[in-house]
């Protein structure tokens, strides 16, 4: 049996569908299965670099993406111009042509698609090849179905509205493993797959209709076919704190696994000088005495696939100035609050890293250290906080291990969990980063310092 997992996106994102496949393989020991796990190449060096896959596990390459080119992609799936003007129009479509080619390539001989909400091309394929498919999704994604979709819905497909708001009257009733689709997936999550750019490809590459499930626009007939699995890999604590009408959406057709995390392997060490520097941030100096209750003051600083992504800079210039900008004001507000820091530096532009580098100068033993990627298991129990982007891989970690967090979201879901975070009292309001000052990266460390609960993370860390 042969699994295909389609996972574009940020390690965040891919992290997840890898985790439950080893969870699987792990807990079942099924010897006739394999995973295919397809993804940038980056993503995929860097989880492997962490903790290397179970051999059941291969890697599936698809093509990287240069920091202009995801840039221009948000951009084209948002209807707006690319940015930068060396990525136009016609370069995203044909970057995307031959991304599907390779997806679809990815699920050749599969007998079952696991996609995420990035790659649901899966979806597609998976009426092609007549297989199942399970979405699997780290976040409840920040784009809601558009308040006129239901009505032109309606309009052009009367009687399969009708059949799957139908079909939803008895949704309580029915085993989430094997039940019919119905509005409410189509609430969640499914009209996207209505309103996404694949009406072509589908006719063209796929030899299907442009509309999906069009064919039960007709009395009689075949019954609505089975709803894809949905699995959400993030903590239902976290989502208690949701108020909002979409959670209640989500909670009525999917099903809550909890955070998906990969643990360390033991064969993963932690550099020699950082397990030194990271021993010594426990012990207080003559001099470097800090007002607060945690049991370490050492920061961790990760804005994760972001900056690989283009989502904290971009190859103008001007951007590049912008993220040193930002990072040396970090960089100020830590040494203003006598507090040590560990840098994750991965995807970031060369000459950011060599110019932090080089403002920590002389304290790198003492309150500073670089490096390039470490898994967050064994650096975050070291430290009493977190500064990131929001990203749910790195919410899920930081609150495993007990982190206070202060959030600088940069896109997609990012905000949702800066909001559900300041709410649970693990972060004060988060911020744009390009507006920080030095005043407001003091505050935000500060309020870490002031409200951190080792009980309240530490029963956090458990969700």
């Amino acid at each position: 049996m042969i699994i295909s997992c389609l996972a574009l996106g940020s390690r965040g994102d891919v992290e997840p569908l890898l985790a439950l496949a080893e969870g699987l393989l792990l807990k079942e020991s099924l010897q006739d299965l394999s995973v295919r796990i397809a993804c940038r190449n980056e993503i995929w060096n860097d989880l492997a670099s962490c903790s290397p896959p179970l051999p059941q596990v291969s890697h599936f390459p698809i093509r990287s993406c240069s920091v202009d080119m995801a840039v221009a992609l948000h951009a084209e799936r948002r209807s707006q111009e690319p940015p930068s003007k060396a990525v136009g129009r016609e370069d995203v479509k044909r970057f995307e042509e031959e991304e599907r080619a390779e997806l679809l390539q990815a699920c050749h001989g599969a007998d079952v698609i696991v996609c995420n909400l990035f790659t649901l091309e899966g979806f597609h394929i998976s009426e092609k090849m007549r297989i199942p498919c399970v979405i699997v999704s780290p976040c409840l994604p920040p784009n809601r179905m558009p308040a006129t979709f239901e009505r032109q819905f309606m309009d052009e497909f009367p009687l399969l509205y009708r059949k799957l708001k139908a079909s939803a009257r008895g949704l309580e009733d029915e085993d989430a493993l094997s039940r019919p689709v119905c509005w409410s997936d189509v609430t969640a999550w499914m009209w996207r797959v209505f309103l996404d750019d694949h009406g072509t490809w589908r006719e063209q590459c796929l030899g299907l209709p442009a509309i999906p499930l069009d064919k039960f626009e007709e009395e009689g007939g075949e019954p609505l076919p089975q709803a894809p699995l949905l699995l959400l890999t993030v903590s239902q604590r976290l989502l208690a704190l949701d108020e909002s009408d979409q959670f209640l959406a989500w909670k009525s057709c999917a099903r809550f696994v909890g955070n998906q995390v990969r643990e360390s392997s033991k064969s993963v060490e932690l550099d020699k000088e950082l397990m030194s520097f990271l021993s010594s941030s426990h012990s207080l100096q003559a001099g470097d005495r800090v007002e607060t209750s945690a049991p370490s003051r050492t920061v961790c600083v990760c804005f994760g696939s972001m900056p690989s992504l283009g989502f904290l800079e971009s190859a103008e210039e001007k951007d590049v100035d912008s993220a040193e900008a930002f990072l040396v004001t970090i960089m100020r507000g830590l040494k203003s609050l006598n507090l040590r820091c560990v840098w994750m530096l991965q995807g970031f532009h060369p000459t950011i890293k060599s110019k932090l580098e080089r403002a920590a100068g002389a304290c790198v033993h003492h309150h500073f250290f670089t490096f390039v990627a470490h898994p967050h298991a064994l650096i975050l129990p070291h430290c009493f906080a977190m500064i990131h982007h929001g990203g749910a891989g790195s919410v899920a970690a930081a609150i495993r291990h007990g982190c206070m967090h202060i959030v600088f979201p940069l896109t997609f879901d990012q905000i949702y969990w800066a909001v559900l975070l300041e709410r649970a009292g693990l972060a004060c309001r988060a911020q744009p980063w390009r507006s920080v000052t030095d005043e407001s990266i003091k505050s935000s460390l500060q309020f870490a310092m002031d409200h951190y609960d080792i009980r309240l993370a530490m029963k956090g860390g458990q969700s």
